[in-house]
């Protein structure tokens, strides 16, 4: 590390998401801070190109075979992947590493648009496991349909590296039985198969591509990772794929 000393008229500038860095106590006079949080959307570049499989890439192996960008990812609406970096003290690979994802979901047809940026934002969606506890109404084969079943979502996942007979599991509630947010969340836990780390969302989210590789290791820098978690108030997004052009981009 290096430290910099807060001389008048000098300014530093970088990437916080990008760069660790600590501000240290004042023990001479009073320091006075401005924070500006900077907001922008996201530009297209052919040079660097996110492939799930890849990463970010900035070379010709971001291309496949035909010479021509992946586009199994590129919702121009989206941020900029999350950094990936490698952390060589970790005794298992974060791709060895399985995740839990609880979803608890009331009568909601934002779940599986959800499951989806879920799984193709992820470096390794075939270690995500989804459980959501649907909470609809029973009587009715048509909301049945629309808000449990992908297809009836209208979302397709045959193209993501992820199995739904495998990595997906489910509890179906009728809706005039839900006690609230709190038991449906209990219900999930008991779709937990062991897997190494657990993530609760709600059933209305979008995510950042790299946000499995990441999380894990920011987890991992945590003083004590394995009794660490994990917080967050994510920002909004715009329908259908957001989080849109003036959508707020935060790292975590």
């Amino acid at each position: 590390h290096f430290d910099v000393t807060p001389y008048a008229d000098r300014l530093v500038v970088f990437r916080s998401d990008l760069m660790e860095h600590q501000v240290l106590p004042s023990l001479r006079r009073d320091r006075i801070a401005i924070t500006i949080w900077l907001y922008g959307r996201a530009v297209s570049n052919t040079e660097h190109t996110y492939l799930p499989s890849k990463g970010f890439c900035l070379d010709d192996a971001a291309l496949n075979n035909n010479g021509a960008a992946d586009k199994e990812y590129s919702n121009s609406n989206l941020p900029p992947p999350l950094p990936n970096s490698i952390d060589n003290t970790s005794t298992k690979k974060t791709g060895d590493q399985t995740i839990f994802v609880a979803i608890p979901s009331y009568r909601d047809e934002e779940t599986w648009p959800t499951i989806k940026s879920l799984v193709e934002t992820a470096c390794h969606p075939e270690r995500v496991y989804v459980g959501v506890v649907f909470q609809v109404d029973t009587m009715s084969p048509e909301e049945m349909h629309s808000f449990t079943t992908a297809k009836g979502s209208g979302v397709s996942l045959e193209f993501f590296h992820w199995s739904q007979e495998a990595n997906f599991r489910s509890i179906t509630l009728d809706y005039r039985h839900a006690t609230g947010p709190c038991y449906a969340r209990h219900l999930c836990q008991t779709l937990f198969r062991d897997e190494d780390y657990v993530l609760q969302i709600d059933s209305h989210m979008r995510f950042r591509p790299n946000w499995d590789e990441y999380l894990i290791q920011q987890l991992n820098k945590t003083r004590c990772p394995d009794k660490a978690l994990l917080t967050a108030y994510p920002p909004g997004y715009e329908l259908p794929n957001g989080p849109g052009p003036n959508a707020e981009i935060r790292a975590t």
